[in-house]
């Protein structure tokens, strides 16, 4: 099905995906915002999706090759 694995940044997409029921995979800045949590790949208000998050020195290198690994595993 369309948008069976969605990919975003923390947005509103984000809220209506889970008021809907759907899952998705969160890319997070550091420090992510209070509903993500401070560390770990889930947030107890958005369960189901995962969570890839930048480093503290700003690098996405590691967030994007788990993404891309998480996705490929899917395929």
């Amino acid at each position: 099905a369309l948008a069976d694995e969605y990919v975003g940044v923390s947005n509103t997409n984000m809220h209506l995906r889970a008021a809907a029921g759907r899952t998705a995979r969160v890319l997070l800045p550091c420090p992510a915002e209070w509903r993500w949590m401070a560390a770990g790949a889930s947030s107890p208000w958005f369960p189901g999706f995962s969570l890839y998050r930048q480093s503290p020195d700003g690098d996405w290198s590691a967030a994007l090759a788990k993404l891309g690994d998480d996705l490929q595993a899917r395929l």
